[in-house]
């Protein structure tokens, strides 16, 4: 590496910049080392946000992806914390949103027994779970039999044949 005396032009100093061989040429250091200055920046840039979770979805989002219920859920991890899609699979059955959450119905359309939005019913033995409107699971007190999803209190009895509404509560009970 060489360097020259300073110089001054238009009052202002210019130090000689050092050169160094490329090949059979010299080259100004700094464009010797630019290209390794960009590839490194453009490396760190890369790696700077791996393995860093980041947000899927935004908080309280949901949609149905054709029989799948997507809800967007808090997820905390050893690296960080954020926002991810959690999947049910409806299978057979449709997938449903309700203006609060996308969940799996056992119908496409609107039961008109589930008046009640989110409430539980009999029909016969049958006790009948809904969400925004629509059935999305029954249990069979007689039978045992089960479709969907059904959510039980601690009034609930599987022994037992009969559908029982007492209150606000519906479950299976050994008197109506």
């Amino acid at each position: 590496m060489t360097s020259a005396s300073p110089k001054i032009r238009d009052s202002v100093l210019l130090l000689p910049e050092p050169f160094v061989r490329s090949g059979r040429k010299r080259v100004p250091w700094s464009h010797a080392i630019a290209p390794g200055v960009v590839l490194a920046t453009l490396l760190l840039s890369a790696l700077n946000g791996c393995g860093l979770p980041s947000d899927e979805c935004a908080a309280s989002e949901f949609r149905c992806d054709g029989r799948v219920a997507m809800t967007c859920e808090f997820r905390e991890t050893g690296e960080g914390t954020y926002h991810g899609w959690r999947a049910e699979d409806c299978g057979t059955s449709s997938c449903q949103v309700d203006g609060a959450s996308a969940f799996c119905a056992l119908g496409s359309t609107p039961e008109p027994t589930c008046t009640g939005g989110d409430a539980r019913h009999c029909a016969g033995s049958t006790l009948t779970q809904c969400q925004g409107g629509f059935v999305t699971g029954t249990y069979d007190c007689a039978t045992g039999a089960t479709a969907g999803d059904v959510f039980f209190t601690s009034a609930w009895n599987p022994d037992t044949p009969l559908c029982a509404e007492r209150g606000t509560d519906t479950a299976c009970s050994d008197r109506p």
